[in-house]
């Protein structure tokens, strides 16, 4: 779908009849454009490890478990984190909107969180829990939230 801003006027190509795209500002579709290799520019103030250790202590309810040393200070992979986590926050709020959800997601005990280069979004199951698994130098997936809550539900 094609649509002119001046106009408004809306159209339809076929994708194999499209033999260029100029896009005037990529940045937000860097992610996309590059097939996740390039993560989407963090927008606001800069995330530190240490707002984030702060933000997301480990909690009966939020049993997460990060290797803080390993993130070291870099921006980009911390600002991932911090997209991470609270997809991941999101996504056990949404696990947990139920009685059944409750009751599965008790029987956690740890989230463990780590980057893994090269390698796509996961969760797996680990004795006591599940860990997060993704690439943190990388675009993560704009739905992060739904996707996340999909995975951890598929795991109870």
């Amino acid at each position: 779908m094609l649509s002119d801003p001046e106009t408004g006027r809306v159209g339809y190509a076929l994708v194999s009849t499209v033999e260029a795209v100029e896009l005037r500002n990529p940045g937000p579709f860097q992610d996309l454009l590059t097939g996740g290799r390039v993560p989407v520019p963090q927008g606001g103030d800069p995330v530190t490890r240490l707002a984030l250790q702060r933000e997301f202590p480990s909690t009966a309810e939020f049993p997460v478990d990060v290797d803080w040393a390993a993130f070291g200070s870099s921006g980009s992979m911390i600002g991932n984190l911090a997209g991470l986590l609270r997809g991941l926050r999101d996504a056990v709020a949404s696990v947990c909107a139920d009685d059944m959800g409750q009751r599965a997601w008790a029987q956690i005990r740890t989230l463990r969180v780590e980057h893994d280069a090269g390698s796509p979004l996961s969760v797996a199951p680990v004795p006591g829990g599940m860990a997060v698994q993704a690439d943190l130098t990388a675009a993560l997936p704009r739905a992060l939230g739904d996707e996340l809550a999909r995975k951890i539900s598929a795991l109870l």
